[in-house]
């Protein structure tokens, strides 16, 4: 996020080392919902694999696919970009 310019919007990530269980598992998601104390039908997942829109799916979150390689959009996504510049006009 840092180098594509995009860290601005976003307030929580948590990395594979900080995750307590791995995808499509929905722990990762969770705990940031309870950290933030938000509700996951308020929180997006951005990823490029369908393990991250299964994980989305699984905590209850929104999914969007960001689909830099043209590739088959998972069952699930609720809307795709190709670039991340185009996020700010979802959220």
């Amino acid at each position: 996020m840092k180098y594509t310019d995009i860290a601005w919007d976003f307030d929580g990530l948590i990395t594979k080392e900080e995750m307590r269980e791995l995808k499509p598992a929905p722990g990762g998601m969770i705990d940031l919902c309870k950290q933030y104390q938000v509700d996951p039908k308020q929180m997006l997942m951005v990823g490029d694999r369908a393990v991250d829109i299964d994980s989305a799916k699984n905590a209850g979150a929104d999914a969007c696919f960001y689909n830099t390689n043209g590739i088959t959009v998972p069952e699930g996504t609720d809307f795709e970009v190709e670039n991340l510049s185009e996020l700010p006009g979802y959220l």
